[in-house]
């Protein structure tokens, strides 16, 4: 905690509440390593959020300003001490009436002179450097409160990934007692469509595991090739690898509760390549984005363009530039609902035009 003594003699906090905050940002954290399934790992703010480095580099800023500050003030505090000093001295020169003492005098009056050229000199540069040091209080201020909102959803979005494991995971464990894994592969001529959603963060937007740095990703996996794989090899985590997306819009809601201070992004996607179909969803090979409704806090915009959606991918922060406006909130939930479903859903003839060639309105 740094404590700053302001002009005056009067002492500011320069982390107002530094200490309430950083009860909640433990807090916070406690709560992401339960939520991640590893409640004794110690978590560190930058281990969440690239801000934490920036607010470590602005209270070291600002640490640094306010030594030089600090500095000043007490030079300052030091030249009226001495400019009293002589006055009291002064005094005492003019009440003993001293024949002689006109050069002492005139010394110290000089003396005087001086000391106060400087306190001159010393207010000019106290002024900026104390309106810096306010402003970086604000930055320091504006920085752990993001912090903390990020903090706030990823705890969400570790809630909501965790539970959605635990529910694959039994839905694995019951088939696999009745039957072996036999799911369908899908090989279509054209994409199948399924919905997915990205959490909002300051730097881009975030599946359940990773950030997605354009609108296709290409699923991966340790256990070999032929992603995704249907033979339990790698289904420790929910049915194992591919990229999940849901059947419906409805189904992928179904588990998010979307009110003013949520950063979501809803969106269509075209499944390629190997498709796995499961009761609910799909696992994929590759996902392209082809629609995209973002909810972001009291704003939903929505976005169609390939273009508008890689800008997206790449900074969501320029969502008012690219997406359009189609809705404000608060909304009742399910009517916030029905309007993402209405933007990113495709047409009930959606697939079978597409299998036939035929071309989409206009």
């Amino acid at each position: 905690m740094v404590y700053v003594a302001g002009s005056g003699g009067r002492g500011t906090n320069v982390a107002t509440g530094t200490r309430t905050w950083g009860i909640e940002l433990q807090t916070l954290l406690g709560e992401l390593a339960e939520a991640q399934g590893s409640p004794d790992r110690i978590l560190r703010p930058a281990d969440v959020t690239p801000l934490a480095r920036d607010l470590d580099a602005r209270v070291s800023l600002l640490r640094s300003v306010v030594t030089r500050r600090d500095r000043l003030l007490e030079e300052r505090r030091r030249l009226e001490a001495s400019i009293h000093g002589y006055g009291r001295a002064l005094e005492l020169l003019e009440a003993t009436d001293q024949v002689d003492a006109g050069p002492v005098e005139r010394s110290l009056r000089s003396r005087v002179h001086e000391l106060r050229r400087r306190l001159v000199e010393l207010a000019d540069d106290i002024a900026p450097m104390q309106r810096r040091v306010e402003r970086l209080e604000v930055e320091v201020e504006s920085l752990r409160g993001r912090i903390v909102t990020e903090l706030r959803h990823a705890v969400e979005a570790a809630r909501v990934n965790r539970l959605a494991t635990r529910t694959h995971a039994r839905g694995l464990v019951e088939r696999s007692r009745t039957d072996p894994i036999d799911l369908e592969v899908l090989w279509s001529p054209v994409p199948v469509t399924g919905y997915r959603a990205w959490n909002i963060r300051h730097d881009g937007l975030y599946g359940a595991r990773r950030r997605w740095l354009r609108p296709t990703l290409t699923a991966g996996c340790r256990e070999g090739l032929d992603v995704p794989h249907v033979d339990g090899r790698c289904a420790e985590v929910a049915f194992g690898c591919g990229i999940y997306a849901a059947k419906s819009v409805p189904r992928l809601l179904a588990d998010f509760d979307i009110d003013g201070d949520t950063r979501v992004a809803v969106g269509r996607v075209d499944l390629e390549g190997r498709v796995v179909e499961h009761d609910h969803g799909y696992r994929a090979q590759q996902a392209t984005v082809r629609a995209l409704a973002v909810v972001d806090r009291d704003v939903v915009r929505f976005a169609a363009d390939e273009e508008r959606i890689r800008g997206l991918f790449i900074d969501p922060r320029e969502a008012p530039l690219l997406a359009a406006q189609v809705g404000r909130l608060p909304l009742p939930t399910r009517e916030l609902r029905r309007l993402i479903d209405d933007l990113i859903r495709e047409p009930a003839d959606g697939y079978a035009r597409r299998l036939s060639g035929e071309p989409g309105p206009a």
